[in-house]
C-alpha cells in the first residue's frame, strides 16, 4: 500500500466532496457538505474537511469539528448537539483484502490525529 496523504480539502476538492460521499458505501446525508457546514454554524465549531489520497486517488473523507473552551481543545466527528451517533471518516473503496482495508482505515485515522 502506498502512503496516504491527508490534508484539508481545497475548493476544487470540495466541489467533488458530495460525489465521493455518494459513491461510498459508508457515506450518509450527514457527510454531505451542506449538512457539515450547517453543523459547523449550529455548534459554533470550526469544520475541517480532511481528504485522504492514496497516490493520486481519493481514498477517504474525514470531517472533523474543532472547538476550544477555555484552555481545553476538542475535536469531534460528529460534532456535539447534532444527535448523530456516528460520523467519522468515510472511505471511497471497501474492496480488496481485509488487511489492506484495515491498514487504510488505521492510517487515515492516524493521519487525522496527526493533523490535530
Amino acid at each position: 500500500m502506498s502512503d496516504i496523504n491527508v490534508k484539508i480539502a481545497d475548493e476544487k476538492e470540495l466541489q467533488m466532496w458530495d460525489e465521493i460521499v455518494d459513491s461510498s458505501e459508508m457515506g450518509t446525508i450527514f457527510h454531505k457538505l451542506d449538512w457539515l457546514r450547517a453543523a459547523e454554524a449550529h455548534t459554533k465549531s470550526k469544520f475541517y474537511p480532511l481528504i485522504g489520497y492514496e497516490g493520486q486517488e481519493v481514498a477517504s473523507l474525514f470531517p472533523i469539528f474543532y472547538m476550544q473552551k477555555a484552555f481545553v481543545k476538542m475535536a469531534f466527528s460528529p460534532p456535539p448537539k447534532c444527535a448523530i451517533p456516528y460520523m467519522g471518516p468515510i472511505f471511497r473503496y471497501l474492496t480488496g483484502k481485509q488487511i489492506k482495508i484495515e491498514t487504510l482505515h488505521n492510517t487515515v485515522v492516524e493521519k487525522g490525529r496527526d493533523f490535530l
